[in-house]
C-alpha cells in the first residue's frame, strides 16, 4: 500500500472560528481522500456544541462532490467524556456526515473514558484502562516514537487507516463496484408538543415514505443518555439533531415511538415541556450495495441482501435507511 498523509494546522490558533474550521474540512477535496479528526468540544458531560454554518456546509459538500465526485470521507473520534458525557452532545461525532469511532481496550472491553451513544458506527483498539505500557504506538512531536497515545483520538486515526485499506482493495478488486450511491432522500415525520411529567411519556404515530404503509416493528434507540453534570434547565436543546445508526438497513414505513423520561431519583421528581420535535430519515430508493456479489453466504451483506430481496417481493418500492 502507498498512501500520503498530511496535517492541516488549525488547532494551534489563539482561538477558533466557523471559517477557520470550513477551510479545514474542505481543504483540497479532489486530493485528499480521508480527513481524520480527533477534536470536539469540551468532554465535560455538560457541554453541547457542534458544527457551525460553514463548517457543516463544507463537510456536506465534501461528502456530496469530494473526492472527484465519489465523496470524502469524515472520520471523527466519539470523545473521552466517559460514562458522564453522551457523545449525541457532540454535533461533530453525532452528524449523519461523519464516522463516529469509539474505543475498545485491549481486552475487548469498553474504554473507561468512552462516552455511548447511538450515532457511534464502530470501535477500533485503543489504550489499555490505566496502564501506560498498552498504549497505542505512532510518532511523536520530536522525531521519535511514543507508546502513550490513548482515547479515541487514537481509535479515530486507526479507523481511518482501515478506511484507506478499503479504498485500496475495492479499487483493485471490486473496481467494477465502486460507484456512487443512488439519490439520497429525506423524509420527515410528525412533530407536536406535549408536557413531561415524572416518569414516562411518549407519543407514536405513522410514517409515509413515497408509499403506503406497512407495519413495522418498534425499533429500540437510546438516543441520549442522563448527563449527571448537565444542568441547563433555562435553554435546553434548541433544534439539536440527534442521530442514530441502529437503524440502517431498515424498513421505515410503519409505525415508530418516541419515548422520553426522566432518569431522576424518586424522592426528585422532575417535569418538563417538549415543544418541538421531527424525525427525520435519511436514505435511498434502492439499496446501494445491491450490485455487491456474495462470496460467504452466513456473512451480514448475504444476510441484509436475502431479507431485502423477499421484502423487494412485494408491489412496492422501498426506501433504504
Amino acid at each position: 500500500m502507498f498512501a500520503l498523509l498530511s496535517g492541516i494546522r488549525m488547532l494551534d490558533q489563539p482561538y477558533m472560528t466557523d471559517l477557520i474550521e470550513a477551510n479545514s474540512m474542505g481543504h483540497e477535496p479532489n486530493l485528499i481522500d480521508i480527513y481524520s479528526a480527533s477534536w470536539g468540544p469540551t468532554d465535560d458531560g455538560k457541554t453541547v456544541d457542534g458544527p457551525r454554518n460553514a463548517t457543516m456546509r463544507a463537510i456536506v459538500k465534501g461528502v456530496n462532490e469530494g473526492r472527484n465526485g465519489l465523496g470524502n470521507i469524515y472520520v471523527w473520534a466519539s470523545g473521552d467524556g466517559g460514562e458522564e458525557d453522551d457523545c449525541n452532545c457532540d454535533g461533530y461525532a453525532a452528524s449523519m456526515w461523519t464516522i463516529s469511532i469509539n474505543s475498545a481496550i485491549n481486552d475487548g472491553q469498553n474504554a473507561h473514558y468512552d462516552e455511548s451513544c447511538s450515532s457511534t458506527l464502530a470501535s477500533t483498539f485503543s489504550n489499555g484502562a490505566k496502564d501506560p505500557n498498552t498504549g497505542v504506538a505512532t510518532t511523536d512531536l520530536y522525531g521519535k516514537c511514543t507508546t502513550t497515545h490513548s482515547g479515541t483520538s487514537a481509535a479515530a486515526p486507526e479507523a481511518a487507516g482501515v478506511f484507506a485499506l478499503a479504498l485500496e482493495a475495492k479499487y483493485d478488486i471490486l473496481n467494477n463496484y465502486h460507484k456512487k450511491i443512488t439519490t439520497i432522500l429525506h423524509c420527515p415525520g410528525s412533530h407536536e408538543q406535549w408536557e413531561l411529567a415524572p416518569g414516562k411519556c411518549g407519543t407514536r404515530f405513522g410514517l409515509n415514505c413515497k408509499r403506503e404503509l406497512d407495519l413495522m416493528d418498534v425499533i429500540i434507540s437510546m438516543i441520549l443518555s442522563r448527563r449527571v453534570n448537565d444542568n441547563d434547565h433555562r435553554d435546553g436543546f434548541t433544534k439539536w439533531p440527534f442521530m442514530t445508526t441502529h437503524t440502517w438497513g431498515e424498513y421505515p414505513q410503519g409505525t415508530w415511538t418516541l419515548e422520553v423520561s426522566f432518569a431522576s431519583p424518586p424522592d426528585q421528581p422532575q417535569s418538563g415541556f417538549f415543544k418541538e420535535w421531527t424525525l427525520m430519515l435519511h436514505g435511498t430508493m434502492d439499496a446501494p450495495y445491491t450490485g455487491l456479489p456474495v462470496s460467504d453466504p452466513h456473512s451480514k451483506l448475504a444476510i441484509v441482501k436475502k431479507a431485502h430481496e423477499e421484502r423487494s417481493t412485494t408491489k412496492h418500492k422501498r426506501a433504504y435507511f
